[in-house]
C-alpha cells in the first residue's frame, strides 16, 4: 500500500504535460558536436568555435582534444596507459567520420571511423548510482533504485528509462559517471547515498566535490544531479562542483539542506522526479511545485506535521554566474 501523502499525489504525478524540456540539437555548436559510435567505443565530442573536445569509452575513459578546418578533425589523444594524434574527415553529411590514429612514437598509422548516434525523440534517462546501505549481514538489504525502477513502469512513464547500479568506492563512481556522456538522451543523475555537508558518503569514506565535478563535466546532456541524502545542499559542495565546470557545461544540483528520515526523503524523491520526468518541468519549477504540494520539503516545519522540514533546493548554473559576478564587484 503506498503512503497516505503519496496516494493523495498521484493524480496530480501521473497527469503528464507538455514537455518543458528537449534534447539539445545534436549539431548545434558545431558538426563535430554530439555523441558517436566509433571504432573504440561511444564518443561524446563538444565543439565551441575551432575548438574540440570529449571523452570516448575505450579503457575506461580516454580524452580527446583538437582544431577543426573545413571538415577534418586534428586531434590528440589520451588513455590510461596510452597517447597520440589522429585526425577526422566527415562524411555523409556530417553523420559519418573515417580517420586515422597512431600511437606517440609510432609511424604506422590504424583506422578510426564513427556514425552519429541520433536521440529517441521524447526519451529521457533517470540513472540511479546508490552505495550499499547495509553494514553487517543483520541487517535487511534496502534498495532505493529498485523501488524508482518498479515506479517508472507506468504507462505515464513509457518515455523514462532507468538505469540502476551500486558503486562501492570514488574509482566506482567516477567510472559510472563517466558512462552517462554515451548516453544520447537527457540524463537525470541521482546519487542514493549517506550524504554529509562534505559530499557523498560511500564506505566509510566521502567523495567531495572535486572527484563530483571531474566525473560529470563531460556529460553534457546532463540535465540534473540530485545528491539525494542529507545536508549536501547546506554546505559548499554544489557551488564548488559548478565552479569547477566550464561554465557552458553546468548542470542543476539539487539536493536536501536537512537531515533527511528515510520515508520522508523518499516520498519527496518520488514527487521531485515525477515533475522532472513525466511533466518534465525545469528543475527550479519541479522545486517550487514540491513545496507547494507538499509543504515539508520546503525549510519550515509546519506546525503538527509528522515530518521535519527537509529544505529540498536547487542550484542553477546562472545561480553560480551571479554569485561570481556579485563577489568580484
Amino acid at each position: 500500500m503506498l503512503p497516505i501523502a503519496l496516494a493523495t499525489l498521484l493524480p496530480l504525478l501521473l497527469s503528464p504535460q507538455a514537455p518543458a524540456i528537449s534534447a539539445p540539437a545534436a549539431q548545434a555548436a558545431g558538426p563535430y558536436e554530439g555523441l558517436w559510435d566509433t571504432s573504440y567505443g561511444r564518443m561524446r565530442l563538444r565543439q565551441s568555435g575551432d575548438a574540440v573536445t570529449g571523452s570516448y569509452a575505450y579503457a575506461g575513459g580516454s580524452q580527446v582534444a583538437g582544431t577543426v578546418a573545413g571538415e577534418r578533425l586534428t586531434f590528440t589523444y589520451s588513455e590510461p596507459a596510452a597517447r597520440g594524434e589522429g585526425w577526422f574527415e566527415l562524411r555523409d553529411g556530417g553523420q559519418h567520420f573515417e580517420g586515422q590514429w597512431r600511437a606517440e612514437g609510432q609511424p604506422g598509422w590504424s583506422s578510426w571511423s564513427g556514425r552519429r548516434v541520433q536521440p529517441v525523440a521524447g526519451r529521457v534517462w533517470l540513472v540511479v548510482l546508490e552505495a550499499y546501505w547495509e553494514s553487517d549481514l543483520a541487517e535487511a538489504e534496502y534498495s532505493f533504485g529498485d523501488m524508482l525502477q518498479s515506479y517508472f513502469t507506468m504507462s505515464a512513464a513509457r518515455h523514462v528509462q532507468v538505469r540502476h547500479r551500486f558503486f562501492h568506492d570514488a574509482e566506482d563512481f567516477r567510472r559510472l559517471c563517466g558512462e552517462v556522456a554515451y548516453l544520447a538522451e537527457p540524463v537525470v543523475l541521482l546519487i542514493s547515498t549517506h550524504g554529509t555537508p562534505d559530499g557523498i558518503g560511500v564506505g566509510g569514506t566521502t567523495i567531495d566535490a572535486q572527484v563530483i565535478a571531474a566525473s560529470t563535466r563531460d556529460a553534457s546532456n546532463l540535465e540534473l544531479l540530485h545528491l539525494s541524502g542529507c545536508s549536501m545542499m547546506s554546505g559548499s559542495v554544489p557551488a564548488r562542483v559548478m565552479a569547477q565546470i566550464p561554465a557552458d557545461s553546468r548542470f542543476p544540483i539539487s539536493g536536501y539542506r536537512a537531515s533527511v528520515a528515510w520515508d520522508a526523503s523518499a516520498i519527496s524523491d518520488f514527487i521531485f522526479l515525477s515533475f522532472l520526468l513525466i511533466h518534465r518541468m525545469d528543475p527550479a519549477e519541479a522545486v517550487r511545485q514540491c513545496r507547494l504540494v507538499a509543504p515539508y520539503t520546503g525549510d519550515q516545519r509546519l506546525d503538527g506535521a509528522a515530518f521535519d522540514a527537509l529544505g529540498l533546493d536547487v542550484l542553477m548554473p546562472g545561480d553560480v554566474a551571479r554569485a561570481g559576478a556579485t563577489q568580484s564587484n
